[in-house]
């Protein structure tokens, strides 16, 4: 029986590799595994990393090692394999101590190639189950607030690194305590449920993301999006909520609505550490109650 988890064609490999009979050699063996997205120089390869994530790196050991891509790599935890031209086992020694997943020797047997890399393909693929199982919250589907503590310090790195904006928004569910007290707590999770489903159809990059952060509270996070566009997704949220039309009365608006907090880091030179940058989003999120609810304010 084959035990193997079955592959899906969106994963990706990047192959840092010069030599062109090898590169054509790795491509045609893992192409119906994977899709292989190739590199003649670890410069480019890093750049792509900001906005792709493979699940498995080959590259070519012929390269001078790029100790800044190794250390991305693994902070990613994505597995990398060296191809090596060194035919002995102690002359090894210096990729293993880099931390390699595996290494491939020259001349490349087709059958060996493909076989390790189904073994790593299938080894990453069952880890990032697990780790989606674990960071998922159980009612909503939403991240887990483990997964934003995880999430936002690699975010942040990210944001530093790539002078690229990020947004950050908080959503409260307005009067969400007397909704449970008047409707119940069943009614109360299914509200829950839909206004997460509501976020997911309004963020539409597979890198944005929406996270439980206590309670009826979620966060969201939209690396790369301007002031202005995360702007209009808040709004766009607010007002797909509401028109929903979930009763509530004990609201003011008579159905239920949520308030929006947001801040952005932009291009320039301003850092912020993950609790300030919360502070700020929680401070737009008040503002935001302090002037009726059911509407978006940002720091």
């Amino acid at each position: 029986m084959n035990r193997d988890v079955e592959l899906k064609h969106d994963t990706f490999i990047f192959l840092i590799m010069a030599d062109e009979s090898n590169q054509k050699l790795v491509s045609s063996c893992v192409s119906n595994l994977s899709i292989v997205v190739h590199f003649i120089n670890t410069f480019d390869a890093k750049d792509s990393l900001r906005f792709n994530q493979p699940s498995l790196v080959i590259m070519d050991s012929e390269f001078s090692i790029d100790e800044e891509l190794i250390n991305e790599l693994k902070q990613c935890q994505i597995p990398y394999i060296f191809v090596t031209s060194f035919q002995q086992p102690s002359e090894h020694i210096t990729l293993w101590d880099l931390d390699a997943a595996d290494i491939l020797v020259k001349p490349l047997s087709s059958i060996e190639l493909l076989n390790k890399v189904r073994v790593h393909l299938n080894y990453t693929q069952r880890l990032n189950e697990l780790k989606v199982m674990s960071c998922i919250d159980g009612l909503t589907g939403a991240f887990n607030r483990s997964h934003f503590d995880n999430d936002i310090a690699n975010l942040l790195h990210q944001q530093k690194k790539s002078k690229l904006p990020l947004s950050l928004m908080m959503l409260d569910l307005d009067h969400f305590k007397e909704f449970n007290d008047t409707y119940g707590h069943l009614q109360g999770d299914n509200a829950l449920k839909l206004c997460v489903q509501i976020i997911n159809k309004c963020i539409k990059r597979p890198y944005d993301a929406v996270y439980r952060y206590g309670g009826e509270e979620f966060i969201i996070a939209l690396p790369g999006a301007r002031f202005n566009i995360a702007q209009q997704i808040a709004k766009q949220i607010t007002q797909t909520l509401y028109s929903a039309n979930i009763p509530h009365k004990v609201s003011p608006f008579k159905f239920l609505t949520t308030s929006i907090g947001g801040v952005t880091l932009g291009t320039s030179n301003r850092t912020l550490d993950a609790k300030e940058l919360l502070m700020l989003a929680d401070q737009a999120l008040y503002q935001a109650k302090r002037t009726g609810r059911n509407t978006v304010c940002w720091a």
